[in-house]
Parts: structure tokens; C-alpha cells; sequence
């Protein structure tokens, strides 16, 4: 059974281990040092740090640790690989229980590295006092559906690796950073958002934490691999140029030329499907044995 398999534990650390780190450096700099910067409204310059901190930090650990657990670090990725069937669900729930246990012990640990006068919101990810619920949530939302696509997007492996995969990762969470920073924290993580609220005790509008990145990965997981995952072939797409003058021509030999070429469009595609069928079923049963 996959439970007993030392792979699967060997992952399920490397997802604790690199959440852990992901919201303690990435929390750490998010800190005030100076208490007379507290009632500072957030600057461009407090925006960009973070944003590069967290950017560079998912970055180095992809590197580090991708190669290992598939470099999920963030439950609703988790959950999207899980619903497309890239991970198993138990897997998956294991993933998780990592992550938020990670992402809580990484809080910790900053919370006893730093003193008291020092913390500050301690990187707690609240709304801006403009938005409301909904427009969080949605923030939320987007943002999460562009970092879960990039990801999907970027660990394909039918897709040909122009470069470090690390990079595009790390290059769009800084991107959500900066983009999302002011409006609700950028947290597109509910594991970077549940470890700084659980050891505040601050729960104000969490749930958009959660409900919003989960959506938004699910979307984006669902999209590509029924949409644009490049394996999957529009049937068009195979057949020949010069069909299309067949399909005007009124010719018999032109329409039975048509036809077997659309029989041979169906095999192919029959045939794509099987493949991603076998390897999908592969990674279901992997740890099995």
C-alpha cells in the first residue's frame, strides 16, 4: 500500500520542511524592527520587500525540494493536483496536514525568534480596510488561479523545459505579492495565512484565506487539464489542411477521403487518451506495490 511506501513519507516531509520555511522567512520579512514605523501606513518600498522575500524564498525551496514532492508547498495546489488526479487523495490529505502543521510551526518559530515589541501584526493576512468580503475573496480568487496555473503550466511534463522551472514559480508569487499585497496580504496560501493568524489568535474574514485560494486553484487545475493541457488535442487539429477544400468538394472520393481522415483523427486521439489514462492510473497506484 502507498501508506507504507518511504517515498510517500519522504514527500510528506519535504512539504512540512519547505512550508515551514516558506512562512518563516517570508513572514520574517513582513516585521518592523523600528516601533515607531507601527502606525506607518504600508510604503511601496515595505511592498516590494515582501514581495521579493517571498518571491525569492518559493523559488530557492522549488529548487531545492520539487524534484522530491512535486513542490506543491501550499494546500490549494494540493487539493488541484488531487481533484486532476496527479496525486492520490490519501497522498493529498497527507500533503495538506503537512503543510498547515508546517506553516504553523514556521510562525512559531518566528514568534519565539522575535521580540515582542517587534512583531507587529506579525504578518497576519487581513483585508484592506476598503475592500469588503467579497472583493477579497475574489482578489483572492484571481490571483490564486494565475500561481496555480503557472504551476500546472510550468511541472507539465509533456511541455518542453525552456529553463529553470523554480524561476516562473518564484517570479509569480512575487508577482501576486506585489499585485496583492495592500488589498488582502497576497497570501494565495492558506497554510502562509493559518500559521501567523493561529499563533496571534487573529481569525478576522480567515475563511476568505481558504475559500478563495482553494476556488481559484480548483479552476485553474480543472481549465488545464481539460482545456489547455497540450496533450489534448483538438480533433481540427489533426486533420490535414487540404481537408478543408475536401469538406467543399463535392467529389465521392473527396468525401471518403474526409471521412478516413477523420477516422484516423479519432485513433489518434483514442490513443492520446490511453496514454493519459496509463500514466494518470500509474500515479494513483504508485507505492502500491
Amino acid at each position: 500500500m502507498e501508506i507504507r511506501s518511504i517515498e510517500l513519507w519522504r514527500c510528506v516531509i519535504v512539504e512540512c520542511l519547505a512550508t515551514f520555511l516558506y512562512v518563516l522567512l517570508g513572514c520574517a520579512a513582513t516585521l518592523r524592527w523600528d516601533p515607531s514605523l507601527y502606525a506607518v501606513h504600508v510604503t511601496s518600498a515595505d511592498v516590494i520587500h515582501v514581495s521579493l522575500a517571498f518571491g525569492f524564498a518559493m523559488c530557492a525551496l522549488t529548487q531545492c525540494f520539487g524534484h522530491i514532492s512535486g513542490g506543491h508547498f501550499n494546500p490549494a495546489v494540493t487539493i488541484a493536483t488531487t481533484l486532476t488526479c496527479r496525486v492520490t487523495p490519501l497522498r493529498g490529505a497527507l500533503y495538506v496536514g503537512a503543510q498547515c502543521g508546517g506553516g504553523i510551526a514556521g510562525a512559531a518559530l518566528l514568534y519565539g525568534l522575535t521580540p515582542s515589541a517587534s512583531r507587529g501584526s506579525f504578518g497576519v493576512t487581513l483585508l484592506s480596510p476598503e475592500l469588503n468580503v467579497v472583493q477579497g475573496f475574489a482578489v483572492e480568487l484571481l490571483l490564486t488561479f494565475l500561481l496555480t496555473l503557472t504551476f500546472f503550466a510550468t511541472v507539465d511534463p509533456k511541455r518542453r523545459n525552456h529553463g529553470n522551472q523554480a524561476m516562473p514559480i518564484g517570479v509569480t508569487v512575487a508577482f501576486v505579492h506585489l499585485v496583492g499585497y495592500r488589498l488582502t496580504g497576497g497570501s494565495c496560501n492558506p497554510a502562509r495565512s493559518l500559521g501567523p493568524a493561529f499563533l496571534t489568535n487573529c481569525w478576522d474574514d480567515h475563511w476568505i484565506y481558504w475559500a478563495g485560494p482553494l476556488g481559484g486553484a480548483v479552476m485553474a487545475g480543472v481549465l488545464h487539464h481539460f482545456i489547455f493541457d497540450p496533450s489534448k488535442h483538438r480533433l481540427q487539429a489533426k486533420i490535414p489542411e487540404r481537408t478543408e477544400t475536401l469538406l467543399r468538394d463535392k467529389d465521392p472520393l473527396s468525401k471518403c477521403i474526409l471521412h478516413a481522415s477523420d477516422y484516423v483523427a479519432y485513433v489518434d486521439e483514442y490513443i492520446i487518451t490511453v496514454h493519459d489514462f496509463k500514466v494518470r492510473y500509474e500515479i494513483m497506484t504508485k507505492g502500491a506495490l
